[in-house]
């Protein structure tokens, strides 16, 4: 997490809301993310489904629940980025969708 509860309200307590963005980087943990102040979102999983990333995003912002298809839903998009390598799983998929995005070439030292 790109910074703590602490960390956060401190920032905020120094800066106006307006000049300063908090990211939550990726949709791991993200409803802890939001607790603690994070507004913005830095999607991962966006890539290949933006629209429903999107929606899911503004209604935990707004405390809105989702119902139990939605929850299904995100949670299938979820565990299809994240089973795994995130980057090559996002590149895959958005291939299978015809995006011609490449492959990832393998980590150097192997």
């Amino acid at each position: 997490m790109p910074g703590l509860k602490k960390k956060v309200e401190a920032i905020k307590n120094h800066l106006k809301r307006n000049e300063f963005y908090f990211y939550a980087g990726g949709e791991v943990d993200l409803e802890e993310k939001i607790s603690y102040g994070y507004y913005r979102l830095s999607s991962i999983a966006g890539n290949i489904a933006p629209r429903v990333i999107n929606n899911w995003f503004r209604g935990l912002l707004e405390g809105r629940q989702e119902n139990e298809q939605e929850i299904m839903e995100i949670g299938m998009i979820l565990e299809q980025v994240y089973q795994g390598n995130a980057i090559v799983n996002v590149k895959r998929i958005l291939n299978q969708k015809g995006f011609q995005v490449g492959i990832c070439r393998s980590p150097i030292g192997n």
